[in-house]
């Protein structure tokens, strides 16, 4: 990707969001399956991957597209009240309605779709449990609990509708949290390794230098001498009530 540029998934196409180099900013909004579903009940189940190139980075739809996602941005950032509130709603259903528009030509049900898979809802509440818990020890077993299912079933459809294994995306968020604190706090690394759900100091090193390449301590210096803070704020399709 280069900068400027703009991707749209939809749930069902696996992916993450981990930054894997250094001084990389991306503002991420995330719209669950429910907002969609109130205007096509049939969105659970599509797939399509939408991605702005050379060609078409500056088209007015992709800088519309970044007009109201940097305003919603901007609002937020400015603090609470009627008014903000009120503007970050405009520009949130504007961009919506946009993306809405273009996926509709290009959507496709996915080829692994049928009654019998688990239910979006309900494998959204299994997205939301770990989003909420992986600070804390997560078995696969707490996650098929939550939907009735056995563990087999539910690690094939969780790599399935992921892209990735349940392994591997409770190790993505938990990695995600460890650069943050890494970046904007002083805290020592084996408190950072421990408040993210590592079981210990050894096993926090090994997963964050294979996928950044140096040690959590080299990554906060290497930080710090850029100047960058990092920040996660999540902007979802609940927002609004």
């Amino acid at each position: 990707m280069e900068p400027l540029d703009v991707v749209i998934i939809s749930p069902q196409v696996g992916h993450s969001t981990l930054a894997l180099e250094e001084d990389v900013v991306a503002f991420v909004i995330q719209v669950g399956n429910e907002f969609y579903q109130q205007y096509d009940s049939d969105f659970g189940m599509y797939e399509f991957v939408i991605r702005s190139d050379a060609s078409t980075r500056r088209n007015e739809f992709f800088t519309t597209l970044r007009h109201h996602a940097a305003m919603t941005m901007l609002l937020m950032n400015k603090g609470e009240n009627s008014i903000h509130r009120m503007w970050i709603e405009h520009h949130y259903l504007a961009l919506a309605g946009d993306v809405f528009r273009e996926f509709d030509p290009v959507k496709k049900i996915h080829e692994n779709a049928r009654p019998g898979d688990i239910k979006p809802a309900t494998f959204d509440k299994m997205i939301e449990y770990i989003d909420e818990h992986y600070q804390q020890k997560l078995e696969l077993e707490d996650i098929a609990r939550i939907g009735g299912y056995n563990v087999a079933y539910t690690s094939q459809f969780f790599k399935r509708q992921m892209g990735i294994s349940f392994v591997d995306y409770v190790l993505r968020l938990r990695l995600r949290d460890a650069t943050t604190q890494l970046t904007s706090t002083d805290e020592a690394v084996a408190r950072i390794a421990s408040s993210c759900g590592f079981a210990d100091i050894k096993a926090f090193n090994v997963a964050f230098k294979k996928h950044f390449h140096m040690t959590p301590t080299e990554y906060r210096k290497q930080v710090k001498e850029i100047g960058r803070k990092t920040m996660v704020q999540r902007f979802e399709g609940n927002y609004f009530g």
